[in-house]
């Protein structure tokens, strides 16, 4: 499993109003807000395996990031030197259910911009 999973594109216009529209509908919190930059988490630590997404706008080139980062149950994985985050791909069992349900938001939001979905 990637660490993360990165898209990048481009997009003509301000992505912030919908990106913003996105993130409420979809539960997901702003932690970090600059002028090009925006990160957004959902989930707490114990239940599920919190998704963030990291998405940056400079001019009309994005670059989109998202990654699960590991919680109570993915962290006997930690043990054996894997890395505290994961991408949101499908395959594998860790932390399938988490990155599907991941996946499917962070979907509708690329679908939203015109780009393909994660697989």
């Amino acid at each position: 499993m990637k660490k993360r999973t990165i898209r990048e594109f481009t997009y003509s216009s301000d992505i912030w109003p919908l990106v913003d529209s996105w993130a409420a509908e979809e539960g997901f919190t702003l932690e970090t807000q600059e002028d090009s930059l925006r990160v957004y988490n959902k989930g707490r630590w114990l239940v599920l395996a919190p998704t963030h997404l990291e998405i940056r706008q400079d001019g009309s080139k994005v670059i989109l990031q998202t990654w699960l980062k590991a919680n109570y149950y993915m962290t006997l994985p930690l043990f054996t030197g894997k890395p505290a985050e994961g991408g949101l791909e499908s395959g594998g069992l860790s932390a399938w259910v988490q990155r599907k349900k991941a996946r499917t938001a962070v979907n509708r939001l690329l679908q939203s911009l015109g780009q393909k979905p994660i697989k």
